[in-house]
């Protein structure tokens, strides 16, 4: 993937109230993958060869309304130029208030997208691809409505709380193949809708050597498609309940820092096949190993355990800062997070089980990193 960027902006200083800013972007980006099958020659990712030209204006204003209250609005013109050409703009407005360090918001955006994840394994890896708006399409598209709170205590704490809706169109996934295998989807991009809600609180706490900051997430996520699991609505793949943060820091001296990262989420949705068809390979007779042909139903209809882990550092800093080292782990404890899932024949005793499987991406690590300055 690569990207050619152009932007002009600028801003003018109408009153001492209001705020103009204004701006544009050129961006041409081109996605090219190849053919990649699995061992039994079935179709995992089929090559594509696509590009599009994405041409944007936008205009942000600000204003002071008074002591009191402030005023965002703004909106996004957008052009797509692709297998399809979509133009659309997007509004946004904000409005304040604030009072001895406390403010309260209430915010509606709407945003748009032209690409869409084609995934290659059951659980969103790094490997998946962002697929291009395909002919016919139309770009997803969000309204997000959210409130919120801020209060500043001093100089040490903070808090904040906000509430977001979102209502989402022209969402996207893309149809089964009839290939056995949930991976080899084909690139037909299907259309559907959704919605996702949820509620956070974020506490920072900043007292000379010592900062900490515990964020938590509530939020739900549906999807529904007609071509999907019989029309129902189902939550997807990066739906996730519960998202906790919670970071400590502590400056030990001018030349020590130790600082800690403790994450939890909430298991994925993932798809599991409802059962398995043991078959023979007629064409190699000195092959008896059986073949496995999983069998799918619904999509999305398993949820992963729990994710969580800890990743821990220290640093050291030389005089005047001549060199910094790191020493540090990441999954402390070795948390066992499952990054995809498989499945594996085992037979004994002439009892052929299909065990599930997955692979864990990041156990425990230890690091050293030694930075050098001249």
């Amino acid at each position: 993937n690569y990207a050619l960027l152009g932007q002009a902006t600028y801003s003018r200083r109408l009153s001492d109230k209001l705020n103009l800013n204004s701006g544009a972007k050129f961006e041409y980006s081109r996605f090219e993958t190849a053919n990649k099958s699995d061992d039994s020659q079935n179709l995992l990712i089929k090559s594509s060869d696509k590009d599009f030209n994405l041409y944007e204006l936008y205009l942000d204003i600000n204003y002071q309304l008074n002591q009191n209250f402030s005023l965002n609005v703004g909106g996004n013109y957008q052009f797509y130029a692709g297998e399809t050409r979509e133009h659309t703009f997007s509004p946004r407005a904000k409005i304040s208030y604030s009072v001895n360090k406390f403010t309260i918001w209430a915010d509606y955006a709407k945003t748009v997208q032209y690409l869409s994840l084609y995934p290659y394994f059951t659980v969103k890896t790094p490997i998946d691809i962002w697929y291009p708006l395909a002919k016919g399409t139309q770009p997803a598209t969000c309204h997000q409505y959210s409130i919120g709170i801020n209060q500043e205590v001093g100089q040490l704490l903070s808090f904040y709380a906000g509430i977001f809706y979102k209502d989402m169109r022209n969402v996207k996934d893309f149809a089964s193949d009839i290939q056995t295998e949930y991976s080899a989807l084909s690139n037909r991009q299907i259309q559907g809708k959704g919605h996702a809600k949820g509620l956070e609180f974020d506490l920072t706490l900043n007292h000379h050597a010592l900062y900490m900051r515990a964020n938590y997430t509530l939020s739900e996520s549906k999807r529904k498609f007609a071509e999907i699991n019989n029309g129902k609505a189902f939550n997807p793949p990066y739906d996730v309940k519960h998202n906790v943060v919670i970071n400590f820091s502590y400056q030990i001296s001018p030349r020590l820092l130790l600082n800690t990262l403790w994450t939890f989420s909430s298991g994925v949705y993932t798809t599991f096949p409802k059962g398995m068809v043991i078959a023979q390979n007629i064409t190699e007779f000195n092959d008896d190993r059986p073949i496995l042909i999983p069998v799918y139903t619904d999509r999305y209809n398993y949820k992963l355990p729990n994710n969580h882990r800890l990743d821990a550092d220290y640093k050291f800093g030389g005089k005047n800062l001549l060199f910094k080292l790191s020493v540090g782990a990441y999954n402390v404890y070795n948390q066992s997070n499952p990054s995809f899932v498989y499945f594996q024949a085992e037979s004994t005793d002439n009892l052929t089980k299909i065990i599930p499987k997955s692979k864990v991406m990041l156990p425990f690590i230890p690091y050293v990193s030694l930075r050098i300055n001249w």
